[in-house]
């Protein structure tokens, strides 16, 4: 991993209410008072700066708090584009894990809630360490989600896992 280069500060500032990065100095095509970053793949913001790639979400961490993270930075309301200080958060990747959305492709709505059409009932099961654990088949689907909700309060999963992206205007 190549080092950080902590004279970035010099350079930009962060506004931790609205999450937003601005140039307060010019570099190459950068102009002051420009807002810093592009949108990545991932829906993640990025930065170039002396030839190294910076995720804004990181270095709003650094900007504000005056250290690198040294895990993963999570971005509560999965608004990958909101880089507000009250929405980010230091944790590991297993935590960072139990705070997932969910994801596009769900029919039922509702994270490790899926119909069997063989036994025409709903099947609940959760991922936990990496194993998958099966919490049984429902004629329900109400009974099924509060059995879904129940083992990811049991497992510590946040609050805000399995609920759709946020995104901001």
């Amino acid at each position: 991993m190549k080092k950080v280069d902590d004279s970035i500060k010099d350079y930009v500032s962060y506004n931790p209410q609205t999450g937003k990065i601005h140039w307060i100095k010019d570099k190459g095509r950068a102009k002051s008072g420009d807002l810093a970053g592009t949108q990545e793949d991932t829906g993640a913001l990025k930065l170039v700066f002396n030839r190294r790639l910076y995720k804004l979400h990181r270095l709003a961490w650094f900007l504000y708090y005056g250290v690198w993270p040294k895990e993963e930075i999570d971005h509560i309301n999965h608004d990958k584009l909101d880089n507000r200080i009250i929405n980010l958060r230091e944790t590991d990747r297993k935590t960072n894990g139990r705070n997932l959305p969910l994801f596009t492709n769900s029919l039922s709505g509702v994270c490790g809630v899926h119909w069997f059409e063989r036994t025409q009932k709903w099947t609940v099961s959760i991922k936990v360490d990496g194993r998958n654990i099966r919490l049984g088949y429902f004629s329900n689907f109400d009974e099924a989600v509060k059995v879904r909700k129940d083992a990811e309060i049991k497992y510590g999963f946040h609050e805000n896992h399995g609920k759709p992206k946020e995104t901001r205007e």
